[in-house]
C-alpha cells in the first residue's frame, strides 16, 4: 500500500511538472525595449524670480531665492522709498501656491532672527502690501509683485540721509492641488 501512495504521489508530480512546461511552451514571449526614467518633479517651490521693478530704493533678490533685501536711503523725515520683488511659483504643473499678505516677511537682521515691528523702531516705519487683495492663488510659471515702503519717521542727530538695509522672505506659503 505505501509503494502504492508513492507512485501515486511521483505520478501527480510528474503531471504538474509536464503541464507547467506545456503551458510555457504554448505562451508568447513578451519583449520590452525602449528607455525609461524618473526624476522628482513634485517639489513646491514659490521663490525670487529675481526680478525687480518699480523701485525707488534699491531692491535685490537671487532668482530662486526665499529671501531679498531693501535698501534706502532716506534724509528727510516723513520721505519714503519702495522696494517691489517678484516672486513666482516655480512648482511643476498640477501644484498651485497660497500666498497671504502675512507670507511676506521683513526681518531687520540679515541672519532673519529677528522679524520687523514697526514699535520697535523710533526711525522708520515699514509696510509691505501685496499686489492683491485677500489670498492669492499663483499657478506654476505665475509671479505676483509686493512692495516694501519704508518712511524715516525720525532723524538722525548730525546725519544728512541714512541708508538702511530691510532684509524679506517669503514664509509658510501653502500648496494645493490644481
Amino acid at each position: 500500500m505505501k509503494k502504492k501512495n508513492v507512485i501515486i504521489a511521483v505520478a501527480i508530480l510528474i503531471a504538474v511538472v509536464a503541464i507547467g512546461i506545456g503551458y510555457a511552451i504554448t505562451t508568447v514571449n513578451l519583449t520590452v525595449t525602449g528607455t525609461a526614467s524618473a526624476t522628482t518633479t513634485s517639489e513646491f517651490e514659490v521663490a525670487f524670480d529675481g526680478v525687480t521693478t518699480g523701485s525707488t530704493g534699491t531692491a535685490s533678490a537671487t532668482a530662486k531665492a526665499t529671501t531679498g533685501t531693501c535698501a534706502v536711503t532716506l534724509d528727510t523725515v516723513g520721505n519714503s522709498q519702495t522696494c517691489v520683488f517678484e516672486f513666482m511659483n516655480y512648482s511643476p504643473t498640477g501644484i498651485n501656491a497660497e500666498v497671504a499678505a502675512s507670507n511676506l516677511v521683513v526681518y531687520s537682521d540679515s541672519a532673519f532672527n529677528t522679524q520687523w515691528t514697526n514699535s520697535s523702531s523710533q526711525y522708520f516705519t515699514v509696510t509691505t502690501t501685496p499686489s492683491w487683495t485677500g489670498t492669492k492663488t499663483l499657478a506654476p510659471g505665475e509671479t505676483s509683485t509686493f512692495t516694501v515702503t519704508v518712511t524715516l519717521k525720525k532723524a538722525w542727530i548730525g546725519d544728512t540721509a541714512h541708508t538702511e538695509n530691510f532684509y524679506v522672505k517669503l514664509a509658510d506659503i501653502s500648496a494645493t492641488q490644481a
